[in-house]
């Protein structure tokens, strides 16, 4: 940039991607280049996904610290929170023994937090518009005595949609059932872009 400029943008970067800048002064004829200024690290906001969008969990990394991964976002604020696994959960007598295919899935952890706290993960921005009857399609596992709430709410740009879908209290019989599938209609916001929240409210006590 010449000299005086205090902004640059930056095109042609990938999305999803971090990258580090540093700044360099040219000083003219005699003195030349400075050193590299110390780098500046950012993270490229993620591309739309454009529907019909799939994932199964199977690229994210197993933690029990989970933050971002694909474009999926660990929102929460308190200690319960998603997580991801390639086995089964840190608790015992509660939650599936394996993923529904293969390895991974993402499951809430109740262990830590306290009735009614809410652990909360966001999906990418999806295109709906390709959709002539859009859907939102999944499997859970819900076994556990003390089995909470499953909400799905949607984000078509305004904020978000509160109890599209809910689900409430166990679900499953035993750690070994099989994981059911759900459909949940999303004609209400056909032509639009959404992010899909999944907020489960944590129940009393760990299962």
């Amino acid at each position: 940039v010449v000299a005086g400029m205090t902004t640059e943008t930056i095109t042609g970067l990938d999305p999803s991607t971090v990258y580090e800048v540093y700044i360099q002064s040219n000083c003219g004829m005699g003195d030349g280049l400075s050193e590299l200024s110390v780098g500046v690290g950012f993270e490229t906001l993620c591309d739309v996904f454009v529907a019909p969008y799939f994932t199964d969990f199977e690229a994210f990394a197993p933690t029990t610290s989970f933050t971002d991964d694909e474009c999926w976002v660990e929102a929460s604020t308190g200690d319960f929170t998603w997580d991801v696994s390639d086995d089964d959960t840190p608790s015992a007598n509660t939650g599936p023994n394996q993923a529904f295919s293969g390895v991974n899935f993402i499951f809430s952890e109740a262990t830590s937090g306290s009735l009614g706290d809410e652990a909360l993960i966001l999906s990418p921005q999806i295109d709906l518009s390709p959709l002539t009857d859009p859907a939102l399609s999944f499997r859970y596992h819900m076994f556990g005595g003390d089995m909470g709430i499953l909400h799905v709410d949607v984000d078509a740009g305004s904020g978000f949609d509160l109890d599209v879908f809910t689900l409430s209290g166990q679900q499953q019989a035993n750690q070994d059932d099989d994981w059911i599938q759900q459909f949940v209609d999303l004609t209400a916001y056909s032509g639009q872009t959404v992010t899909i929240r999944l907020r489960a409210e944590r129940g009393d006590g760990f299962e």
